[in-house]
């Protein structure tokens, strides 16, 4: 968690964070230097993708003056092309392929649900895919 000073309504309904869950809590900048040392210029991998680089691309720019220009894999779209199911949110799939993560809507448990989802995706894969651009341009619909 990171501290902010106010969290809106319904944030605290869709997460359960309270202003008083983030006492202590450590500021932005040191957090976004760490996470942007431990990305590197590896591929970000996000359940809706864009909304989260977007959202932490701005950030990173705002508050250090450098965004992210990672490659990106979006964990929802490979899921549509590779999961035959009703629905592709991460709730829904957390029960519909029995990933049984309790919690949602926070982000160690959405990372591990997106991550279980990821290697559903993997292992149902067109056979053709063999290599990580591969995968990248087959999530963006370029090789269907």
């Amino acid at each position: 968690m990171v501290f902010c000073e106010d969290i809106p309504p319904k944030i605290s309904e869709l997460t359960g964070i309270e202003p008083e869950d983030l006492q202590g809590a450590p500021s932005l900048i040191p957090v976004l230097r760490v996470f942007k040392d431990l990305l590197q210029d590896h591929i970000f991998v996000a359940h809706n993708v864009a909304f989260d680089f977007n959202f932490i691309h701005c950030t990173s720019q705002q508050v250090l003056g450098e965004g992210l220009f990672n490659p990106q894999l979006c964990t929802l779209n490979l899921s549509r092309l590779c999961i035959p199911s009703p629905k592709h949110g991460l709730k829904f799939l957390n029960t519909h392929l029995g990933i049984k993560i309790p919690i949602t809507h926070r982000a160690y448990a959405d990372a591990l649900i997106a991550l279980k989802v990821f290697e559903h995706c993997l292992n149902a894969l067109p056979a053709e895919i063999t290599t990580t651009q591969d995968l990248l341009d087959y999530s963006m619909g370029k090789l269907n």
